[in-house]
């Protein structure tokens, strides 16, 4: 930015300020006309049709197109002008057209004559962008506000000039009369204009007009504009104009690129949403037209004049029909006001929708309900509320990202924009109220049939639906852009088919090779199995442990590494299927933390463990209230948990707020794991790794176990198999279904990055999604996350696999997603694991015989749940007695539903669910607004 210094001798030269008052007064005064202008012949129409002798209402339109083809020319050349020549000579220009086109129907009172004159003020008609212009050029930072307030509310003071001024001068006095008197005051504007708005002071004008260019795409806009009003009525014929216009249109394209002054440059559609602003100005302006044909045709016909059994109509006057259309009026002096702090929010996708939700409510009720007076008041209020929000949201906009020597072109492709819509309106309606006609006796005249104005206000509903469409789709275009421009970096991932957290151990132990017999033997090393073996051993029984790997291969090595304190699975359904059930559940969770805890500073294992404990985080206000919901059952049952917003709980500030369980943290599960392993191998327990378990089978007198090498004849047997339970053939079916989740580790983060997160209580993260995301935090200044997205496993037995790449970029949007300041970040790691889930999402443990006890305690929550059971299961076989906690587990009978939801197909519905509540429950906007960057 640079600076100017004035000096003494220059001081005289510098141009006085502004006159804030005057200019704002002639800009109301310049839109309040214009509108006038516009929205005073739909109540004349039926007047002027009567007047010259018109027989149909095609034809009556025709003085609207002629006033729409003039406006399309206007809002190209006016906005032009402006930046070229300067604000006072376009605005004289401008008001100078409408004073000679009311002047030419005054004097020539003629159809033909009609015509011309509503061109001329189709072209000054476009003044009503000009304020948009000179008031952004002349009133510094809050120009571009007080602009669009102006034009939205002195267009709801035209509206109601226009409708109801039309109305009492042609009832009071005549329609010649009415012109002369619109001619004068278009004058005295004209003069007004010329005295407040100040000319450029600048000796040669602010670059070139591009004359031709001007003129050759009012050329081909035009021609585009005439197919679309007549075509339904020419036929085949329209087809002349609009391949014409289509060809000009290619061809003057290919021109702009290379000219040097260019009537519109390229580069402004580019610009972030003008497009889809424009697409949406132009289906506002024919729901706009529509609406407006539509109440003025059926409101003025007479049904006295129709024969008995198709009358129809209100029988109203001019003056009549301009009160039934106040209530449109009057929403633009309110609607408009709506939009200013949503809109410089970032939230005009949210205002359009809304916008266009309104009109269509209003017009599906003109649908429906149209055969009295007091059905337009309401349908009036609804459309006009939504085309008022619309127009004041696409102008805004427009006008937000241009620079200021651009905004007259900026004003002038949305008002270009407009006036095709207006055409398109116009045409639409014409042709559906065209399509079936009654003649009225003892004339020339036709009207259309009663059945077509619900036609015509449903496909007037239908447009506005379709600004809905077009909001979402560049919304979602936006979005993924917005998504490939910071997706983290996956190029250089280092994949594992063990685990990210530790390598795996060096003394791997020898398989089975014999018969042995023993006391109880366990099937499985994972948490579960190790813990269960290893209080056997310490209670003096002699117990065998069979690993098919190593211990601690599978997911216990592989999690997150988040101790919760609280169940798994959606608290609200556990709370309708198993509310009396439910408290036990929460008792037994925290108690398995609690237990873990206890193993770490028992055997004082390294496993970084941090008492944080974790948040159920919401990423969007709909989320926040599942939050608050599941915290008061949860408190109902006994549950230590908390809930408050991302500030009170520490957490990082893209996510709303929380319910934080105050017991369980988070720990480095590698260590851990590998930790209570060297606590087993120096236990009595006997332990054989790489031993692959084929088959149990209890002939009465004990259980006798094959393995890939030997057999374990045992009293008892302890399954935790967990994920991998489908492999043997006596494990209850649908005892749970395999499925793989993926966890992935970031590269080191700069601290100061992390600590600009917010993130200060470093508790552990899972979102409310019904397939949760995990976040936390390492002692490496790494983020750890995963889950998202899952996949079900094939068949048994289970693959050894590393993660899928599409999953692990999947997982990396979502990071990037919920952390837009750290999406420059590189996923360094990837690894996953197979674990069990249950049909209920609850850990289970029960009997399959007298001597085989099964347990499965993952869903998500093995990492202190396992441990836990495991000792329980040891000391029920010990003492013969169940612990509460793992009566509250136990499962009266082997059988359990299948897992529906948990098939390959319900995983991506679930998916899909939650990726559809992303893109509209405003999490993404969350995020970005709690991003705070550090350079």
């Amino acid at each position: 930015m640079t600076t100017q210094t004035i000096t003494p001798e220059l001081a005289s030269d510098a141009k006085p300020a502004p006159r804030k008052g005057p200019l704002i007064a002639v800009g109301a005064l310049l839109v309040t006309l214009t509108n006038a202008v516009i929205f005073v012949l739909p109540p004349l129409l039926p007047i002027m049709q009567a007047h010259f002798g018109l027989t149909s209402v095609a034809a009556t339109t025709w003085i609207y197109t002629a006033l729409t083809l003039g406006g399309g020319a206007g809002f190209i050349l006016l906005p032009r002008l402006a930046d070229v020549f300067g604000d006072r000579n376009a605005t004289v220009f401008a008001s100078g057209s409408l004073a000679l086109g009311a002047l030419i129907p005054a004097v020539g009172d003629s159809y033909p004559a009609l015509l011309v004159g509503t061109t001329f003020m189709g072209v000054g008609g476009a003044a009503q962008l000009l304020p948009l212009g000179f008031l952004r050029r002349n009133l510094a930072e809050n120009g571009i506000q007080t602009a669009v307030s102006v034009l939205i509310v002195a267009t709801g003071s035209g509206i109601f000039v226009g409708v109801m001024g039309g109305g009492l001068i042609v009832e009071d006095l005549s329609l010649t009369s009415f012109f002369y008197i619109l001619a004068a005051a278009c004058a005295a504007t004209t003069l007004v204009s010329f005295l407040v708005i100040a000319h450029t002071s600048d000796s040669q004008p602010r670059g070139r007009i591009g004359a031709v260019g001007t003129v050759w795409m009012i050329a081909w806009v035009a021609a585009i504009l005439l197919s679309l009003t007549q075509g339904l009525v020419w036929g085949g014929g329209a087809l002349i104009p609009l391949v014409a216009g289509i060809v000009g249109g290619v061809a003057w394209i290919r021109v702009q690129r290379r000219s040097s002054s260019p009537v519109i440059d390229s580069a402004l559609l580019k610009a972030p949403f003008v497009t889809t602003a424009c697409i949406s100005i132009a289906l506002f302006a024919a729901v706009n037209a529509a609406f407006l044909l539509l109440l003025s045709t059926y409101s003025q016909t007479d049904p006295h004049s129709l024969p008995a059994g198709d009358a129809y109509g209100l029988g109203l006057s001019a003056l009549q029909t301009g009160a039934l259309m106040l209530p449109f009026a009057a929403m633009f002096l309110v609607g408009g006001r709506l939009t200013d702090r949503p809109i410089y929010e970032g939230r005009g996708s949210t205002v359009l929708v809304l916008a266009a939700v309104s009109s269509a409510a209003g017009l599906g009720w003109l649908a429906l309900a149209h055969d009295h007076s007091w059905y337009y008041l309401v349908g009036a209020a609804l459309v006009g509320l939504g085309c008022s929000v619309g127009y004041s949201a696409t102008f805004t906009l427009v006008q937000i990202v241009v620079p200021e020597e651009k905004s007259g072109m900026a004003a002038g492709v949305a008002g270009t924009a407009m006036a095709v819509g207006f055409a398109f309106g116009t045409a639409l309606v014409s042709g559906v109220l065209s399509a079936a006609v009654i003649h009225v006796p003892g004339s020339d005249v036709t009207v259309p049939q009663e059945s077509l104005y619900g036609t015509g206000y449903w496909i007037a509903g239908g447009l506005a639906v379709l600004i809905v469409i077009a909001v979402r789709i560049s919304k979602a275009r936006s979005n993924s852009q917005k998504t490939k421009e910071r997706e983290m970096n996956t190029d250089n991932v280092e994949y594992s088919t063990f685990t990210g957290w530790v390598t795996p151990p060096r003394d791997v132990q020898p398989a089975l090779n014999e018969e042995i017999t023993c006391d109880v033997a366990v099937v499985g090393g994972g948490l579960g199995g190790m813990s269960t073996a290893l209080r056997l051993a310490e209670r003096g029984q002699d117990v065998v442990l069979l690993e098919g790997k190593f211990c601690g291969h599978g997911s216990s090595s592989r999690n997150a590494g988040q101790v919760a304190g609280a169940p798994g699975g959606d608290i609200q359904m556990l709370n309708i299927l198993f509310g009396k059930r439910l408290p036990g559940f929460v008792q037994f969770a925290e108690n398995a933390a609690h237990f873990l805890e206890n193993l770490v500073d028992r055997f004082e294992i390294d496993c970084d463990y941090e008492r944080t404990g974790n948040v159920c985080v919401a990423v969007s206000r709909g989320q926040m209230g599942r939050v608050r919901r599941v915290t008061k059952i949860l408190q109902r049952c006994g549950a230590k948990v908390e809930i408050g917003t991302s500030a009170e709980l520490g957490i990082p500030r893209g996510f709303v707020g929380g319910m934080r369980e105050a017991v369980g943290g988070q720990m480095n599960p590698g260590k851990f794991t590998l930790a209570i392993r060297r606590i087993l191998l120096s236990s009595k327990a006997r332990v054989f790794e790489q031993t692959r378990v084929t088959d149990i089978t209890n002939d009465g007198d004990g259980v006798t176990i094959q393995t890939s090498g030997g057999t374990v004849r045992a009293r008892k047997v302890v399954l935790a198999t967990n994920a991998f339970a489908g492999d043997l053939a006596i494990t209850p079916k649908w005892l749970s279904a395999p499925i793989w989740v993926t966890e992935l580790e970031t590269e080191p983060i700069d601290p100061e990055r992390l600590a600009a997160l917010g993130w200060t209580s470093r508790s552990g993260v899972v979102t409310q999604h019904n397939f949760m995301e995990n976040y936390r935090l390492t002692p490496q200044n790494t983020i750890v996350f995963g889950v998202r997205k899952l996949e079900r496993g094939p068949s048994y037995p289970l693959p050894s696999r590393a993660p899928d790449p599409a999953i692990v970029a999947e997982l990396a949007r979502g990071f990037a997603m919920r952390f837009p300041a750290l999406s420059d970040v590189a996923v360094a790691r990837a690894w996953g694991g197979w674990i069990g889930i249950t049909s209920t999402f609850l850990p289970l443990a029960g009997n399959i015989n007298d001597d085989v006890i099964y347990s499965l305690a993952c869903n998500g929550h093995g990492l202190a749940q396992a441990p836990y059971v495991g000792s329980l299961i040891a000391d029920l076989i010990v003492d013969g007695s169940k612990h509460e906690d793992l009566e509250t587990l136990w499962q009266r009978k082997p059988k359990f539903m299948r897992p529906i939801m948990m098939s390959a197909a319900g995983l991506k519905a679930v998916w899909a669910v939650d990726r559809f509540n992303d893109r509209i429950n405003g999490s993404r906007r969350n995020a970005e607004k709690g991003a705070v960057p550090v350079s």
